[in-house]
């Protein structure tokens, strides 16, 4: 069961929501219980759209108990977890949305996690009534079939027919429901894209549009379009998409810049935590002077949660080429490249702007420059 957490996240998220406004500034006290975990002292909490990484709030855990006075512009969906666990690499989020004034929380144990209990707010209560359901109709059914010890590729097959029919239910529930609810669970299809075999671009754009009537100002919009742009435009084929970013002085600067004065641009966004991201670079080093003589640059984006962190990082590496920074996804580069949480990708592009490939390595690049030096402007 535990393989198909995120799928749980995500069909909690349905059903209708009242229509009040948001008010410019709401506060929730956020308070709750921790049953059973003397390890876990410190809580993590995080928009469900935002960066445990960099965005996450610490909430201290005091004799198994907790507060937090959370404000925000908007109701949205928030993702809770222990600090523990997310430092050994797991973290289990318990979602709740901030639409009342106190929001209680009973958290327990991992295997007990079906447990936790939410109270406070109408949004709240209609995500536990849908969860039951979801439950009922199909995670019971999976436990089943584990508790059988069938064959595992017999298993898995059946397991995954259950799943598929998991999704097929959600985007009936995600079609019907105009509610801020059914727009947080649409969020949620747009951040598995890559995972979800099943999406369907034109299915959630159509649904898409609905929301964003209903909720124009809503920060979900902003980040929903960004993404729609990036799964149809940050591919082998599509265009850049312009973003702005930070130079070292902080001044403001985009892309478009750079890329019609090079043959090829390198765009490059890297989280400071991301590893693969570090050796693609330190991969590249060797090579880039010989590569900026033929006509290659690179524009190289940093993310971070601080401008100390930046430089920290970039004293660090010292890479011979200029290297930008964004804070804490302020000018939301991820989602516009269809890459959110996740530590970063590299996009190939020539002077026109067209995407040439993705993730390429020195040969691939170097093959690429020399099968285009030729080409006139």
């Amino acid at each position: 069961m535990k393989t198909y957490v995120l799928a749980l996240s995500i069909f909690l998220l349905f059903f209708s929501c009242d229509k009040r406004k948001n008010h410019k500034v709401k506060t929730s006290l956020i308070k709750g219980v921790v049953i059973a975990r003397p390890q876990s002292d410190t809580l993590l909490l995080v928009k469900k759209t935002g960066d445990l990484f960099q965005n996450s709030i610490k909430i201290p855990i005091v004799n198994g108990n907790f507060s937090y006075n959370l404000k925000s512009n908007f109701i949205e969906e928030y993702a809770i977890g222990f600090k523990d666990e997310f430092d050994k690499g797991f973290f289990f989020n318990n979602y709740f949305f901030n639409d009342k004034d106190i929001i209680k929380l009973t958290l327990y144990p991992n295997q007990n996690e079906q447990d936790n209990i939410i109270i406070g707010g109408e949004l709240n209560t209609k995500k536990e009534f849908l969860r039951k359901q979801g439950l009922q109709r199909f995670w019971s059914k999976i436990d089943s079939l584990y508790e059988k010890n069938e064959l595992s590729s017999t298993l898995q097959t059946k397991v995954d027919s259950i799943y598929n029919e998991l999704k097929k239910w959600q985007i009936s529930k995600l079609k019907t429901d105009n509610s801020l609810v059914g727009f947080s669970m649409l969020i949620d299809k747009l951040l598995d894209n890559k995972r979800d075999k099943t999406f369907n671009i034109k299915e959630i754009d159509r649904a898409f549009k609905n929301y964003k009537t209903r909720f124009p100002k809503h920060p979900y919009t902003e980040i929903a379009i960004n993404i729609l742009n990036g799964i149809k435009n940050a591919n082998v084929g599509g265009y850049y998409t312009d973003f702005y970013s930070k130079k070292n002085d902080d001044q403001v600067e985009t892309i478009s810049s750079l890329i019609s004065k090079n043959k090829l641009t390198l765009i490059d966004l890297w989280m400071n935590w991301c590893e693969p991201c570090i050796l693609k670079d330190k991969e590249l080093v060797p090579y880039y002077e010989e590569f900026k003589k033929k006509g290659f640059d690179m524009f190289s984006v940093m993310g971070v949660d601080s401008k100390e962190k930046f430089l920290k990082t970039k004293n660090k590496y010292k890479y011979p080429w200029q290297l930008n920074y964004e804070v804490k996804h302020e000018f939301n580069i991820w989602d516009k490249y269809n890459i959110s949480n996740s530590g970063g990708s590299q996009f190939l592009v020539d002077f026109k702007g067209e995407i040439l490939a993705i993730n390429p390595k020195p040969k691939e690049i170097d093959s690429i420059l020399n099968s285009i030096t030729k080409i006139k402007r």
